[in-house]
C-alpha cells in the first residue's frame, strides 16, 4: 500500500517539518539525501531537527549525502559538518570535472530527494527544496 502527502506553498508546513515528522515515526534505519546543493544553514537545520526527533538513535543511523559543486552553491563548511557526523558519508557528483571547469557542470546535478528507511516503511520526499536554510 502506498500513501501520498504533499506540501503546498505558501504554507505554515515546510519540508523540514515533513522530514521531522517522518523521523519521529520511529524505527529509522537509514537516511539518504540527494540534493543539488547544501548550505551550512540547511545542514544545521536538518541535523538539529533529526537529533531532536531521533535522540540517541541519531548517532547509529547511517546517513548518506550526495550533492554537487555546480555553480559554487554547495558550501564546503556544510560538507565538513555533515562528514563529521557519526555514520555519515558524502559523495560529490562529477566533482573532478566540475572543479576543472570553474564549477560549471557538463551535466547539471539537480535532484531534491530525501529517502528515509524505517523498520515499517520507506519514505521518499521530493520537491523543489535543496538542503538550504530557505
Amino acid at each position: 500500500m502506498s500513501q501520498s502527502d504533499y506540501i503546498v506553498q505558501p504554507s505554515a508546513r515546510t519540508t523540514i517539518d515533513a522530514l521531522q515528522a517522518i523521523l519521529q515515526s520511529g524505527g529509522v534505519e537509514r537516511i539518504d539525501a540527494a540534493v543539488a546543493y547544501i548550505t551550512n544553514g540547511g545542514a544545521l537545520a536538518f541535523v538539529n531537527r533529526a537529533e531532536a526527533a531521533l535522540g540517541e538513535a541519531w548517532a547509529k543511523v547511517p546517513k548518506r549525502w550526495i550533492t554537487s559543486f555546480d555553480y559554487w552553491r554547495t558550501e564546503p563548511v556544510a560538507l565538513g559538518f555533515l562528514k563529521s557526523l557519526p555514520n555519515s558519508s558524502i559523495r560529490i557528483h562529477d566533482a573532478e570535472c566540475c572543479l576543472q571547469h570553474d564549477c560549471t557542470p557538463q551535466v547539471p546535478f539537480h535532484p531534491k530527494a530525501f529517502l528515509i528507511r524505517t523498520s515499517q516503511r520507506d519514505f521518499a520526499l521530493t520537491g523543489s527544496g535543496n538542503m538550504s536554510k530557505s
